[in-house]
């Protein structure tokens, strides 16, 4: 009995060594397992990759943040478009030899303008709009900052839609457009349309000397006579097949002439 008696402490302190072992255990794995929520602050180590951490850095939660693992996600990084350049040094009137389409609308920004924008967005499709410079206002920020999210491209059309080729200021109404669209949105074009097409070498000039490319069009529905959808959609189908047509022309002969020129 005395040495049971001698023998019951013993075990127990054993008993209580293994359970505290087995707890500490536990805590450890434990610890591994919790995991760091994306978006927490870390210091990486020397030579670490920027805004990540190292394999065994120690993770480290901004001042005044949130313990590791509650902290909220950062936020995403965001770009603006700051413009595009112009390499152009004459007017363009239809571009490569491809079934493709260049979009364009004219004589904005304007309360219908917007509507245009939805429309695109529905059939992924991007277009550029070339604006009047004094229309360019508060008022249309919004749409404009929604039609470069978009990817689509502002382009200048004057600052009061004059006929160039009588006016006397062709630099000042394209630089105050630039100008303008620049105050509101930050992006600076490339880009610009003559109003009513008038145009002629000295204003093609005066535009390269803005960083613009003169770029008119090939095929004008006649929208704004308002001869309806049908009538619109006819005339663009027409100009289309034409250009197809076009295209195929132009691509057999050029295979007819790579023909002879590797007999010889």
């Amino acid at each position: 009995m005395a040495d049971q008696r001698r023998r019951l402490p013993l075990l127990a302190a054993v008993t209580l060594t293994a359970l505290a072992l087995l707890a500490l255990t536990a805590l450890v794995a434990l610890a591994e397992a919790t995991p760091v929520t994306p978006g927490a602050a870390t210091t990486p180590t020397p030579g670490g990759a920027p805004g990540g951490s190292t394999p065994g850095s120690a993770t480290t939660p901004a001042p005044g943040s949130a313990p590791p693992g509650r902290s909220k996600p950062a936020p995403p990084v965001r770009y603006r478009l700051a413009g595009c350049q112009s390499r152009g040094a004459r007017s363009y009137l239809r571009g490569p030899a491809r079934r493709e389409v260049a979009i364009g609308f004219d004589d904005g920004p304007w309360p219908d303008t917007a509507a245009f924008v939805r429309m695109l967005e529905r059939n992924h499709a991007r277009a550029t709009f070339f604006m009047i410079g004094e229309q360019v206002t508060a008022r249309y920020q919004a749409t404009l900052m929604r039609e470069l999210r978009d990817g689509d491209a502002l382009g200048d059309h004057t600052f009061t839609h004059p006929y160039l080729t009588r006016s006397g200021d062709v630099r000042g109404e394209l630089a105050h457009t630039i100008a303008a669209i620049r105050a509101r949105t930050g992006y600076t074009p490339c880009v610009f349309r003559p109003p009513y097409g008038a145009w002629n070498g000295s204003i093609v000039q005066t535009a390269r000397s803005l960083a613009l490319a003169t770029v008119l069009w090939d095929d004008d529905p006649s929208d704004y006579l308002l001869p309806g959808t049908s009538a619109i959609v006819q005339r663009v189908q027409r100009r289309d097949d034409r250009t197809g047509e076009m295209i195929t022309q132009t691509r057999a002969r050029s295979s007819r002439a790579s023909r002879r020129e590797a007999r010889r």
